[in-house]
């Protein structure tokens, strides 16, 4: 304090300018050590109202409905209430139960956003290969998207990457050593920072349970004139599998630049909040038929 107390004896001895460097040390006196950005929470949702309402409607596959407990008695990441999705592999793979799905067609962004949610894959699933977890596209779906597939058949059973940008498929990645399928929740973030027109520029990197998997710099990270914007909780399972295959989500939020009051870093998945009540989306997204899917 006495130290601070003479920094500011001698900055206001000087005139017009020397004062104004006194209020910008005053300032990084004063300003708090945690971070506090011009980004926030754009969607969120934890599934306590019991209800998906917050989520699109699906135009060709069955919602999953929120439950209490899971197939095989697990219970939520936090609070009372998870989504409960299923593959049925009895079924032909058109048929709107094939799978169920929860879809979200947009959410706000200038060009930088982070995906955080918690996964976890119950025990009735089959150890085969083939079962994607998740789809992210743009609005026009075309030329890119990401998927995340679950490689159930493997040990460990390990979380595959696969990123399409600007029709350009990415290095893959073939997971870390970890498992996806150990029946816990998992956290799965995703950030992309869309390039600037004309530059190779762009950003996306992937997370699981904190520890960075994929990070994929100076690219084109969507083609011209799109915008991602639709997320695809659960996709198709490419092989032959049984009527009972359980996934559960919980806690899934959005953070991005058009958000605001969250501290910490999309960039570095370190930013944070509260969960926000959100209006119920009701545009209903279709995964599109022009994308090459794996």
């Amino acid at each position: 304090m006495k130290n601070r107390t003479n920094l500011v004896a001698k900055l206001a001895s000087g005139g017009i300018f020397t004062a104004m460097r006194l209020l910008a040390v005053i300032g990084i006196l004063v300003v708090s050590p945690t971070r506090v950005l011009a980004a926030g929470v754009v969607f969120s949702d934890g599934f306590e109202d019991g209800t998906i309402s917050r989520w699109s409607p699906s135009t060709d596959r069955i919602p999953c409905p929120v439950v209490r407990t899971a197939v095989d008695g697990a219970t939520p990441h936090s609070g009372s209430y998870m989504a409960e999705c299923n593959w049925n592999g009895t079924l032909p793979s058109g048929d709107p139960a094939a799978f169920s799905e929860l879809a979200l067609s947009s959410w706000s962004y200038k060009s930088e956003f982070l995906i955080r949610l918690w996964v976890r894959i119950a025990s009735d699933v089959d150890h085969l290969t083939g079962a994607k977890i998740l789809r992210l596209f743009p609005n026009g779906g075309k030329h890119d998207q990401l998927y995340m597939q679950a490689y159930m058949n493997e040990t460990p059973q390990y979380l595959f990457h696969d990123w399409l940008l600007n029709d350009v498929w990415q290095k893959s990645f073939w997971g870390d050593h970890t498992s996806i399928g150990d029946g816990s929740w998992h956290k799965i973030e995703i950030y992309i920072k869309q390039n600037d027109p004309g530059l190779s520029n762009g950003i996306v990197r992937t997370w699981k349970d904190s520890k960075l998997e994929q990070e994929i710099l100076n690219v084109v990270s969507i083609s011209p004139g799109m915008q991602w914007g639709m997320l695809h909780l659960m996709s198709n399972w490419s092989n032959p599998h049984d009527a009972n295959n359980h996934c559960e989500w919980d806690d899934v939020e959005i953070y991005s630049d058009l958000g605001s009051g969250a501290t910490g870093s999309m960039s570095d998945a370190s930013i944070t909040t509260g969960l926000v009540p959100q209006p119920k989306v009701t545009a209903g997204p279709k995964s599109p038929n022009s994308v090459s899917v794996k």
